[in-house]
């Protein structure tokens, strides 16, 4: 079932914002010789750190979030010049 991060009785949209920043050199090395040891992506190891967080803020021990993959096929001639919604969200699930 859905899971609210924010206060309840909230009745209307806060302030929304983005903060741009960067990881250091060191921390970027750590982070892909995370995952080369864990023999998969930096895309997945930053899931699972996602994953974690949500299940920090949550109190669960299972966690759903939808993440954006390419829908185009790398088999269809032109793909990579097709102009077009190719993407769609898919559900990632975390258990401990």
């Amino acid at each position: 079932t859905p899971t609210l991060l924010s206060p309840t009785g909230r009745s209307a949209v806060g302030p929304r914002s983005a903060t741009l920043f960067r990881l250091s050199a060191a921390a970027t090395r750590d982070l892909q010789e995370l995952a080369r040891a864990s023999h998969t992506t930096v895309n997945i190891a930053l899931q699972g750190v996602f994953s974690h967080l949500l299940m920090r803020l949550t109190g669960h021990q299972d966690v759903v979030f939808g993440t954006t993959v390419s829908g185009r096929p790398a088999e269809v001639a032109g793909a990579e010049s097709m102009v077009g919604l190719f993407i769609n969200t898919v559900p990632v699930r975390a258990t401990i």
